[in-house]
């Protein structure tokens, strides 16, 4: 009789460190899937950050090439102006030499 209570005790506690053990491997499966879970949720957010900062480069380099090319084209502008002014004070100038000279020559006739 003492021999089969043995027995049994010994059954149980086997059964209780497999138990046991079954529990703490399926904590540590549950932890490990909870941390490749975690770090791919980061290398994710990882990524959409540098996708972001990738984005606002790109848009930064658009907005420096728009303003560069405004500049360009306001200067093309101003010189067509200043060449426009410069045409015109030439021929004011040529214009009005062209007078002078003919009111010298007038002059010298009378």
């Amino acid at each position: 009789m003492l021999l089969l209570q043995q027995l049994q005790q010994q059954e149980q506690l086997q059964q209780q460190e497999q138990l046991q053990q079954q529990e703490q491997l399926q904590q540590q499966e549950q932890l490990q899937q909870q941390e490749q879970l975690q770090q791919l949720q980061q290398q994710e957010q990882l990524q959409q950050l540098q996708q972001q900062e990738q984005l606002q480069q790109l848009q930064q380099q658009e907005q420096l090439q728009q303003l560069q090319q405004q500049g360009q084209l306001q200067q093309q502008q101003q010189q067509v102006l200043l060449f426009r002014n410069f045409k015109g004070a030439a021929g004011l100038l040529l214009a009005t030499g062209g007078e002078l000279l003919q009111q010298q020559r007038c002059s010298c006739f009378i």
